[in-house]
């Protein structure tokens, strides 16, 4: 019996493991297209290496992460 009981809370075990995993990985993925669609034709440098996006300022960082095009003007 004790081995039965040693399977079932290591599969348990890996549920929960594997669900907290997906968890931790949904909030990541989801970071960067958390703030909607913004439309590209309306992007503006801010200078100094900032932009107005829509209404947000980012970072040419996260405007290469959201795969958006930096203004050809700076």
């Amino acid at each position: 019996m004790k081995p039965v009981l040693s399977v079932i809370a290591s599969r348990r075990a890996l549920v929960l493991a594997g669900g907290a995993g997906a968890l931790i990985g949904a909030g990541k993925s989801n970071a960067a297209g958390s703030l909607g669609e913004i439309d590209p034709r309306k992007i503006s440098a801010l200078g100094e290496g900032f932009y107005l996006a829509d209404g947000w300022v980012l970072t040419a960082d996260d405007l290469k992460a959201m795969g958006l095009p930096r203004p050809s003007a700076e």
